[in-house]
């Protein structure tokens, strides 16, 4: 599966390459993704497009995000409780299709677990007994539309869905983007 996903990858790459209206795009983006397993995640970051063909490019950035969630615990103790915020950068990789009323994104994203922090704690648990859960990879894709406020600055919302098979986990996103061109 991922040799398919990196060779279709590749020949859309390789169509868009030879094209003429290259435009760079550099702005921030809000992220409210809704988790499977965690409940709402919501992040920014900085979001980077470069548009190969009339129609065709990529899309990245580097996103900043946080994961609520509740745990539960018994042990030798009793029973222990509470809040888990798990903070989270991700780095996408998305082939992007661009329309006058619609765009298309899809990829890979690298997701790096950067710490746990504990909102409230109910027994006897300390995050140092918690395992933290590394790196993963997810599937992404999205679809969106331009909202052009001027010639060069574009307002952007976006649905989009991820999907962690190492995690089995998924989640929805509703994302907006507000970006300049700037070549």
């Amino acid at each position: 599966m991922p040799r398919t996903l990196f060779l279709l990858f590749f020949s859309l790459a390789c169509l868009t390459a030879t094209a003429q209206k290259k435009k760079l795009g550099l702005g921030l983006k809000w992220v409210n993704d809704l988790t499977l397993n965690y409940g709402l995640a919501p992040g920014i970051g900085i979001q980077a497009t470069y548009r190969l063909a009339e129609h065709g490019g990529f899309e990245s950035g580097i996103y900043f995000s946080t994961w609520n969630h509740h745990y539960i615990s018994t042990d030798g103790a009793g029973l222990s409780s509470g809040r888990i915020a798990e903070r989270h950068l991700y780095l996408p990789v998305l082939y992007r299709y661009v329309s006058r009323r619609i765009n298309f994104t899809a990829g890979a994203a690298a997701d790096f677990f950067l710490q746990y922090n504990q909102k409230d704690k109910y027994g006897n648990i300390t995050l140092a007994e918690l395992e933290p859960p590394g790196t993963s990879m997810f599937f992404t894709a999205g679809v969106s539309r331009s909202v052009y406020l001027s010639k060069t600055l574009i307002l952007e919302p976006e649905i989009r869905i991820n999907y962690k098979f190492l995690d089995d986990d998924g989640s929805l996103g509703l994302n907006l983007a507000l970006r300049k061109e700037i070549l």
